[in-house]
């Protein structure tokens, strides 16, 4: 059988570095995005609040442009809680002696521990970030046809403009908001408010699909 890759892909031009056109073929692969999502490790981070969080948490607070997907591993270096290793948890709250991605893709560790100094190693999620301010129909924010396009992946960020004004909790998808939380809809092609907090306008920031990287590099290259 003969090979089916192509010697002229963009993943062939890239192996071949030629310097003429190298910078157009990094361009098109967006290098920067492609490298701030490979595995990463954090060193003796401090977790904190945050108002996108349960009250029941600390956060290890992300870059907006490197959120987390999948936590490796973690190491308590200082806090009140026992050092040592920490067992990662995946969709529930953490307790004590737990680590979590939190539903708006910061790192989540339980109150009681209040880590001063962690080591983390995470996966951090492929996306392009979108922020909009849109009206809020009987609590229901409707994601517009670009948002849909691209495909919501979670929400960094929730914030009522009127109504109850405020940043909200943000939860997991298809979770029922109480007041002073939002959350994606099961679908994610809304984001819904608590009725409690009578939002009429919100602003929300999105993790929204990027590019197919792969796709990309097995497709041709417009270099020559």
């Amino acid at each position: 059988m003969s090979l089916s890759s192509s010697p002229t892909s963009l993943k062939a031009r890239l192996d071949a570095a030629n310097p003429n056109t190298l910078p157009s073929n990094l361009q098109t692969l967006k290098i920067g995005s492609v490298l701030a999502a490979i595995p990463t490790t954090l060193r003796k981070k401090a977790a904190v609040a945050s108002p996108y969080a349960l009250a029941a948490e600390l956060v290890v607070a992300l870059p907006e442009d490197a959120k987390a997907g999948t936590i490796f591993s973690a190491y308590a270096r200082a806090g009140t809680g026992t050092l040592g290793p920490l067992s990662v948890v995946v969709g529930a709250t953490p307790v004590a002696g737990q680590i979590a991605v939190a539903p708006s893709g910061d790192i989540a560790t339980a109150v009681a521990d209040a880590w001063t100094s962690l080591d983390v190693t995470y996966l951090p999620e492929k996306y392009d970030t979108m922020e909009l301010t849109l009206p809020v129909v009987a609590d229901v924010l409707v994601l517009p046809v670009p948002a849909l396009t691209a495909g919501a992946v979670f929400m960094l960020e929730a914030e009522s403009l009127a109504g109850a004004p405020g940043k909200k909790i943000v939860l997991a998808p298809g979770a029922v908001p109480a007041a002073g939380q939002a959350a994606l809809s099961l679908d994610k092609l809304t984001v819904v408010f608590a009725a409690a907090d009578v939002v009429t306008s919100a602003r929300v920031k999105l993790a929204v699909g990027s590019l197919d990287v792969q796709a990309l590099l097995e497709g041709q290259s417009t270099t020559i």
